[in-house]
């Protein structure tokens, strides 16, 4: 008789069936990284852009005696509406010396910052006007 050991087509199949399946909850895992990362970047640059804007306003009124707002014309929306950020609005500060938001009070721009996606509304309040999985 020859006694010749060999793999089975049935042997195969159950070892190609468990690396399929590891290779499933590795992927899940490393996409369900993935997403909280994303999500994790936008939240953290909304918290660091709001608390740009809200010293920005502070120092402004500090410096001239008006609230001004990173904006095209310095001011807030009417309320119920939105306009974007500029991200290189300034204004001059007691010693006649310009104060800009970037990169006087926002250190780093945040990702997108000159596709127009941030927003500020008619409370100060800022957004991104990006779905999570676009960010």
């Amino acid at each position: 008789m020859n006694n010749q050991r060999g793999l089975t087509i049935l042997g195969l199949f159950s070892a190609l069936l468990v690396l399929t399946f590891f290779a499933a909850i590795v992927g899940g895992i490393v996409y369900a990284f993935y997403w909280a990362h994303q999500e994790t970047g936008m939240e953290g640059d909304v918290r660091r852009v709001q608390s740009a804007v809200d010293a920005y306003a502070t120092a402004s009124f500090e410096d001239t005696g008006t609230y001004m707002w990173p904006t095209a014309d310095g001011e807030l929306p009417k309320p119920g509406q939105d306009t974007a950020i500029d991200f290189y609005a300034s204004f001059q500060g007691k010693a006649g010396g310009k104060r800009s938001f970037y990169p006087d009070f926002l250190p780093d721009l945040p990702r997108h910052y000159s596709s127009g996606v941030w927003r500020i509304d008619s409370k100060g309040d800022v957004s991104v006007n990006l779905e999570r999985g676009e960010y």
